[in-house]
């Protein structure tokens, strides 16, 4: 689906994704239901938690950055979903 053919809601959307995810190629791939919730936060999250990984959890960070992206990708799919219903 090309951009011009969106709605403005699911642009809306898209660009949400985008922003919280830091890639277009990641949101549209959820948008077009290639991936899953639980693995557009995780690929949303990946350089974070190889840093994460690499030198060490920052306590009360990591957690609410967690938390934080996972509503932030969940809110532009959950309306997605909506769209369709």
């Amino acid at each position: 689906m090309l951009f011009s053919e969106m709605d403005p809601w699911k642009l809306a959307a898209v660009e949400q994704l985008t922003y919280s995810g830091k890639s277009l190629i990641l949101a549209l791939a959820i948008v077009h239901g290639r991936i899953g919730l639980q693995e557009g936060i995780s690929a949303a999250r990946l350089e974070e938690i190889f840093q994460a990984e690499e030198w060490g959890e920052v306590e009360a960070g990591h957690d609410l950055d967690m938390a934080d992206i996972g509503s932030r990708v969940s809110a532009p799919i959950v309306l997605i979903k909506l769209l369709k219903w």
